[in-house]
């Protein structure tokens, strides 16, 4: 949502806004512009509150196949706080895309389990669906 707007932005802009063309040409012919310039500053979801406000997405899933999606008021949605996203996100989502990895893929899943802890907030308790090792 506020991915494009945010990351495609060029950083020679200073008013941090997407150009049309900029947009276009990303959409329409998969195309970085010639000597485009990655953002001046870190990006984050800055901005997302207008446009969930705007157009809220309730949380759910396609329940048959595609185009059935169906809201689901269990799923945390994006106005969620993060420590219940955070929870929900692990031990829904990355459990049941990974139910028992191990090696490598079991590492890199601890690691990157740590850094989307650290983005829901030290008050939040950390889960470890894999184990402290």
């Amino acid at each position: 949502m506020v991915f494009p707007i945010n990351f495609w932005v060029d950083g020679r802009r200073g008013d941090g806004q997407l150009d049309v063309e900029v947009a276009r040409g990303f959409y329409q012919d998969g195309r970085m512009p010639k000597d485009f310039h990655r953002a001046s500053k870190p990006m984050s979801a800055e901005g997302i509150e207008v446009i969930l406000a705007a157009h809220e997405i309730l949380p759910g899933s396609d329940v048959n196949g595609t185009n059935t999606y169906t809201f689901d008021p269990s799923s945390p949605s994006f106005s969620t706080d993060d420590c219940t996203f955070y929870n929900y996100f692990v031990n829904n989502t990355v459990v049941s895309l990974y139910p028992s990895p191990t090696g490598v893929l079991k590492d890199a899943l601890n690691r990157n389990l740590d850094l989307f802890h650290l983005a829901a907030g030290a008050d939040c308790p950390k889960v470890f669906p894999y184990g402290q090792d």
